[in-house]
Parts: C-alpha cells; sequence; structure tokens
C-alpha cells in the first residue's frame, strides 16, 4: 500500500514540475531578440553588412548601442550586429545613453 502511494506523490509532483516548467519558459517568438546574428569581432559584422553600420547588441535586455555611446563593445554579454538586423529583431536604442 505504502508503495503505491509513493508512486501516486512521484508521478504527481512529476507533473506538476513538467507543467510548470512549460509555462515558465516563453517561445522564441514571444523574444524575437533571440533570433539575431551576432558577431564576436566588429570587423565580422561589418563584412557581413557592409553597407550598414555595426552596434553592440546586448540579447538578455534586448537593446543596442551605437558606436558613439559609451557601452559600445563594453559590456561582456552583448556582440557585434547589423544595425538593420537588430531593428528587424525588434531591438531598441538604449535608453540611457551616455
Amino acid at each position: 500500500m505504502r508503495s503505491i502511494l509513493l508512486i501516486t506523490v512521484i508521478l504527481l509532483l512529476g507533473f506538476a514540475v513538467t507543467y510548470a516548467g512549460a509555462d515558465s519558459t516563453p517561445a522564441i517568438a514571444d523574444r524575437p531578440w533571440l533570433n539575431l546574428t551576432v558577431f564576436q569581432f566588429e570587423q565580422q559584422a561589418q563584412q557581413h553588412c557592409p553597407q550598414d553600420a555595426v552596434v553592440w547588441a546586448v540579447a538578455s535586455r534586448g537593446i543596442y548601442n551605437v558606436s558613439a555611446e559609451r557601452w559600445y563593445g563594453q559590456t561582456n554579454n552583448g556582440a557585434y550586429a547589423c544595425h538593420r538586423d537588430a531593428d528587424k529583431a525588434h531591438y531598441r536604442a538604449n535608453a540611457a545613453r551616455q
């Protein structure tokens, strides 16, 4: 009897964790900024889009910095990208421009 009760509890907990985990992670469609082609080096980005400006994109925040800004190329969690591509991926300009 105890083993049946234990198995039932384990199954219910497993179902609850699986169900909660499925709803807590947004789909990529909810985070379009994840669909951006990024580059480790500025020159790689410039070669990818020679007629466009290069920006420093920060995926965790969905923002970008242009070359004249303080944080361009300076944060640990960013990468270089083409300005038009960043706009298409719904990145927005950094509101805290310095």
